[in-house]
């Protein structure tokens, strides 16, 4: 299954653009990745279509660029947010579709991430009993990864003094029909 890292296609003022929408954002707390998951952690809705994320010139640019230089049109938007994370709240490990062809590209968008301060993704096995890879939040770096992968954001260590924040698209394949995401 497809899991891709990025670190070049966000540049230094894209970045920075990001980072300031970060912490203008009016954060909602409650979101969960999985409704029976007891974990909840900040969330934004950016929106479900390209024209409603055009609102949000840095988060539209982001996608213009991604879907110019990765996608190459072969998929459209389905759904776009914001998810943050302090210590102590950790993601469930989910899957964000069931469905073959989907993929969801995480960008992570805080100024500064330091190895020491945790806050990874881990991607696991179908049985969700291994993880295969690890992924550092780096500043700018994109994750493109099939939907069906199970996945979960780590919750940065007690010492990191900064909200972990990734932008989420979940991407259907282009003409696809919008259907019920899974957790």
């Amino acid at each position: 299954m497809r899991l891709d890292i990025h670190d070049d296609l966000v540049s230094a003022g894209s970045r920075a653009e990001l980072a300031t929408l970060a912490d203008v954002l009016l954060w909602q707390f409650g979101h969960k990745s999985n409704p029976d998951d007891p974990a909840a952690f900040f969330w934004f809705p950016f929106g479900r279509t390209r024209e409603q994320i055009a609102q949000y010139a840095a988060v539209a640019a982001l996608f213009d660029a991604f879907d110019a230089n990765v996608l190459k049109g072969s998929h459209e938007l389905d759904d776009c947010y914001a998810n943050g994370q302090v210590a102590a709240q950790p993601g469930h490990i989910h899957i964000d579709c069931d469905a073959p062809g989907w993929l969801t590209a995480l960008v992570y968008i805080h100024p500064e991430w330091r190895p020491e301060w945790e806050g990874e993704t881990f991607f696991y096995d179908q049985a969700r009993s291994e993880i295969l890879r690890a992924v550092v939040p780096k500043p700018g770096r994109l994750v493109l990864f099939d939907a069906r992968i199970p996945h979960a954001g780590r919750a940065p260590g007690r010492w990191c003094p900064r909200l972990r924040v990734s932008i989420a698209f979940t991407l259907r394949p282009k003409g696809a029909p919008r259907i019920a995401k899974l957790g």
